[in-house]
């Protein structure tokens, strides 16, 4: 989420049902495991389960999200949401699911910015809630921030209760939140958390609500109708091709004194349509982000794609523009192998320009500071993966849809 602001300010231009689905498996805890030996084992302990009498119980289930996409103007999916409940609000919170955040926090009753949207306080909650004496905030990278109080309250995830939670109740939000959206679910690790707290994830694993902290990704496309969903606990295996899986381990480029949690992959080839494109300065690192619409690299990135897409241009601010009818697929390797991200997902919106007919803006665009050496790679990409995040294992698994 840290990141997604660039495309509002470039381009210029749910309730939702909970359910536990028999078909969703379980992560196994303590040790490491790809999800091709997840699945493995899972059959092999339903087996014995029938054999033996008396088994312990089974774990408890993963939870299954569906997620609801946020539409830009231009009907291009910017964000995904959730429904959960806080405390005694009868009204369901839709949070943003991002993995690139940190922490919960939700809209406070105190706030002057709720213009019709969910709060959390004492008068929906009288119950339960409860104000800390701390304060949090978070600052993200065009210059808007968030701040509130730290407090408590139960959280109701998929119909289970998780009791005196801590999180943010935000009183100054500006344009860090989307008007459809009722605050954020933050699912980078806890270590650079704002509430000094968990996140909801690893606090539903150590309760032992979920079986592991570990979250299984996938991420639809509006246009076409396909469903977006979130396990929690788990993976879903009838959405990716077990053979297909890499795990890679999760890339710390952060320091002793600046500890920021988030999910970064090594990328060590990089192609444009069937062009390899080498790297000046070799492998990149790149933050997976369900929280950023679009594409983030170094402006040298961006011209090594311009380079192999004729007609192509870049503007000074960092935006570029393709043809409408572009064709080629921009390739990343990770983990071994090449991750198409299709060519229909490079493009967002047509250029209103009669100068410029049959350009569209691109869902690429150059970061604003020249030492960014770092890539994002947000929604074009993940809607062409399935994705799961392992907090205990500090891995990351990539797996092709189905």
């Amino acid at each position: 989420m840290q990141f997604s602001i660039t495309f509002h300010t470039l381009l210029a231009s749910m309730v939702v049902a909970v359910s536990v689905s028999p078909r969703i498996n379980a992560a196994p805890t303590g040790h490491a495991a790809d999800l091709t030996t997840l699945l493995a084992r899972d059959n092999i302990a339903r087996a014995s389960n029938a054999a033996l009498p008396n088994v312990p119980a089974p774990a408890p289930a993963p939870i299954r999200l569906p997620l609801t996409p946020i539409l830009n103007e231009n009907k291009v999916e910017e964000a995904f949401t959730a429904a959960i409940h806080i405390g005694g609000n009868p009204r369901p919170f839709n949070v943003i699911m991002d993995t690139g955040s940190h922490e919960l926090w939700a809209i406070s009753e105190k706030s002057t910015e709720i213009a019709g949207r969910n709060a959390i306080g004492a008068i929906s909650s009288k119950a339960t809630f409860k104000e800390l004496a701390g304060t949090f905030g978070v600052d993200f990278d065009d210059g808007s921030d968030v701040e509130g109080k730290q407090v408590t309250d139960d959280l109701n995830i998929g119909g289970k209760i998780l009791k005196a939670f801590k999180f943010g109740a935000a009183t100054k939000i500006g344009d860090s939140l989307d008007p459809k959206s009722d605050g954020i679910w933050g699912f980078s690790k806890s270590i650079g958390s704002a509430v000094n707290g968990p996140t909801p994830l690893e606090a539903l694993a150590a309760a032992k609500i979920i079986p592991a902290a570990m979250s299984g990704w996938k991420i639809g496309r509006a246009s076409e109708g396909t469903a977006s969903e979130v396990v929690l606990g788990g993976v879903n295996p009838a959405l990716f091709d077990s053979a297909s899986t890499v795990v890679v381990s999760n890339v710390d480029v952060s320091t002793p004194d600046d500890k920021d949690g988030w999910w970064r992959v090594p990328v060590t080839a990089f192609a444009v349509g069937a062009t390899n494109t080498p790297l000046a300065k070799g492998p990149r690192i790149a933050t997976l982000d369900t929280g950023t619409e679009g594409l983030i690299f170094p402006r040298a990135d961006t011209a090594l794609i311009r380079a192999q897409i004729p007609g192509s241009r870049e503007l000074k601010d960092g935006t570029n523009q393709i043809p409408c009818n572009n064709q080629k697929n921009l390739v990343v390797t990770i983990g071994n192998k090449p991750w198409n991200i299709l060519a229909k997902d490079l493009i967002t919106a047509p250029v209103n320009d009669k100068k410029t007919p049959g350009l569209c803006f691109a869902s690429f665009v150059a970061d604003e500071d020249p030492d960014f050496d770092e890539w994002v790679l947000g929604i074009p990409f993940l809607k062409n993966v399935y994705h799961a995040l392992d907090v205990t294992n500090d891995r990351i698994s990539i797996s092709k849809l189905k």
